[in-house]
């Protein structure tokens, strides 16, 4: 391109039907109340009324699932294939109507599992380090933090504070088991709300 100039733009054309409104002619107002200058997608987004009871619907099937399969190796895919979301839907929802993520709600409802179990065990033939392997707790520092933080006591002064199910009270004792019935349907009913 040696020996041509500079490259001018041209300049752009006007179209007589996408003249402003002070150019003469009065325009009437949009149908629908959207003023022109908003982009194209605003037109179509769902009320905030409506975009928070669909993050609901979103958080009170991955709480039902979390509730029901926290002695299963879960993780986040696996709660966000409960509401059929994806895992970033999943967790602003968690977000939103809970103020946590959804594994973190997962840590918290097995480790209330795993307390409930420290309390019915019996000292003598049960460790802490088997009720946190059974709960998903692999590494038995990380279990034992995180006890301390929600229960403001050491696993292991949970499980010998209280005697295991021996003789008179046997029967009434809960018994360890993996399946643990934590609060069942108290956070989704908070996720769910007043009906509308």
């Amino acid at each position: 391109m040696a020996g041509h100039g500079p490259l001018r733009r041209r300049p752009p054309r006007h179209r007589p039907d996408r003249l402003p409104a002070a150019a003469g002619k009065h325009r009437p107002p949009p149908r629908g109340g959207r003023p022109r200058g908003l982009p194209q997608h605003h037109r179509h987004r769902a009320p905030p009324r409506r975009r928070a009871r669909r993050h609901s619907r979103h958080a009170a099937p991955a709480v039902a699932f979390i509730e029901a399969n926290a002695h299963h190796d879960i993780d986040l895919a696996h709660v966000a294939a409960a509401p059929f979301v994806t895992p970033r839907a999943v967790q602003h929802a968690f977000r939103r109507h809970l103020d946590t993520t959804p594994l973190a709600y997962l840590r918290r409802v097995r480790l209330d599992c795993a307390h409930r179990d420290l309390l019915a065990a019996d000292p003598a033939t049960t460790t802490v380090t088997e009720i946190a392997a059974r709960w998903g707790f692999t590494h038995p520092g990380h279990f034992a933090a995180h006890y301390r933080d929600a229960y403001r006591a050491a696993p292991s002064t949970t499980l010998n504070a209280r005697p295991g199910p021996r003789g008179p009270l046997a029967g009434l004792l809960p018994s360890p088991s993996t399946s643990c019935s934590w609060r069942r349907g108290t956070a989704a009913a908070a996720v769910q709300g007043p009906q509308d």
